[in-house]
């Protein structure tokens, strides 16, 4: 099963083209590949929007605000593959979205002192 997943992943991961993320590039500004082992997902930043609808989820449940970050800001691959991911490896949305919320400037670190 695992073995299908990546095979199905690793095929619609190849339908992604320069001059389709050149199109993404003109509609949306930068877009991220996020990598891993078996998965490249294509997002575009989250926003303002994105990131309070976010912070509001997370405080019921955090599966359903990941899932709901990752799938706003997803550009490829289509939402039945990431389904089809999350029922083998659940865990992988917690991290996309985590890695979303850090190109947000979620995890920005500040210094303070006293003045």
């Amino acid at each position: 099963m695992a073995e299908e997943l990546k095979k199905d992943a690793g095929e619609k991961q190849q339908d992604v083209g320069q001059a389709q993320i050149e199109q993404w590039k003109a509609r949306y500004g930068k877009v991220y590949a996020l990598e891993g082992e078996e998965l490249t997902v294509y997002c575009r930043k989250p926003g303002r929007a994105e990131m309070a609808r976010f912070a509001k989820e997370l405080q019921r449940d955090l599966y359903r605000a990941s899932w709901n970050l990752l799938v706003a800001c997803r550009l490829h691959p289509d939402v039945a593959v990431l389904q089809q991911i999350s029922e083998e490896k659940p865990g992988v949305i917690l991290s996309l979205a985590g890695e979303l919320a850090e190109l947000s400037g979620a995890n920005t670190a500040f210094l303070s002192r006293a003045l």
